[in-house]
């Protein structure tokens, strides 16, 4: 294997002291007071000799690592892969990279993400943890490790964190649906215990209420990941080839709203004259559906932007009480789910 050149190749290369190749590399050679000839060259023999600057030793010196770890469940989903962008060009803005890493609701990958990140000694991580995850996130806080948990959260565990009002919105997602005439809604969530998939649940519960709706053992259908992944024999094709099916569906997100479209379409059920539905979160598959689906809009730019502050906060050492923000999101209504005459221009 071949060595890696170090600053004392620099400066034997160059013939100047390892101190000038130091203050070059480091952008201080003003201060040092050393000429524009001779830092051109020591830059040039740092090219030349392909040299990579030792950021752990940096750090150990700096007391940081200028990186932010950033752990979600599947960055080949729209929600969290739009997430990531918003918070890696804000870190990047202000001088930090992001290594990011998925768990796919693995409790095991994602407690060995964060150890990664631990070891790696970044300095603060932005997390939308896996279910179950709370002994993880404890052990963040044990560690003095900055962090801030986005979309999901554990009330049972003061922490930074920045989420929308799950139960409002679901609420007005299933009372614009009982509006449409839909009286036999059903809502499909995955069978977990996400403290924010139970708010959509009960803003579910209290929109049926509200509108004086019959709520049955069939309403509420919990999945699980498998079911995502297998055919007829899952828990969203059984409720929809019944005879009794539901007029209207909500979909917790857009995981699953994906999966009971697909099986919509293999049933030939109409939409929306047959079926209402509105999603939690967007799919650009959804706009190019032949009724484009009605959903909930999380506003992703103010989520991202608001949990790098939050922990930009912590990395300054300003921070005296946990912060939970709650950010924006509204219905955008599309034809899937209008049963009663046209949409409005």
């Amino acid at each position: 294997m071949k060595k890696k050149a170090s600053i004392k190749d620099i400066a034997h290369l160059v013939g100047v002291s390892i101190a000038s190749v130091s203050y070059v590399l480091n952008g201080k050679e003003k201060e040092a007071k050393i000429g524009a000839e001779v830092a051109d060259r020591i830059r040039a023999a740092a090219i030349q000799l392909n040299y990579q600057p030792n950021f752990l030793a940096r750090s150990l010196q700096s007391g940081t690592t200028r990186t932010i770890g950033l752990v979600m469940e599947d960055i080949s989903n729209p929600f969290f892969s739009s997430l990531a962008s918003i918070i890696e060009k804000k870190a990047q803005e202000n001088g930090y990279t992001v290594i990011i890493g998925c768990h796919y609701e693995n409790i095991e990958k994602c407690g060995k993400l964060l150890d990664t990140l631990l070891l790696r000694q970044v300095d603060g991580i932005i997390i939308s943890p896996a279910d179950g995850t709370e002994s993880q996130v404890k052990k963040l806080q044990q560690a003095g490790m900055p962090y801030v948990l986005v979309d999901r959260y554990f009330s049972a565990i003061p922490s930074n964190s920045v989420t929308i009002n799950n139960f409002e919105i679901s609420r007005q997602a299933v009372n614009h649906l009982a509006e449409e005439g839909y009286h036999n809604i059903a809502m499909i969530a995955f069978d977990s215990g996400f403290e924010h998939m139970n708010d959509r649940v009960a803003g579910f519960l209290q929109a049926m209420k509200d509108k004086g709706l019959p709520v049955g053992p069939a309403s509420i259908v919990k999945v699980t990941f498998s079911d995502m992944q297998s055919g007829e024999d899952n828990a969203i094709f059984k409720l929809l080839n019944k005879k009794n099916r539901p007029d209207g569906l909500f979909f917790a997100n857009n995981v699953i709203g994906s999966k009971a479209l697909n099986i919509i379409n293999q049933l030939k059920i109409s939409i929306p004259s047959e079926i209402g539905l509105v999603c939690f979160d967007e799919r650009e598959a959804f706009d190019y559906f032949y009724a484009p689906l009605s959903y909930i809009q999380q506003d992703l730019k103010e989520m991202g932007e608001k949990s790098l502050d939050l922990l930009f906060t912590q990395l300054k050492g300003n921070v005296s009480q946990p912060a939970s923000i709650v950010v924006g999101a509204k219905l955008v209504i599309r034809q899937s789910s209008v049963l009663q005459g046209a949409l409005a221009d």
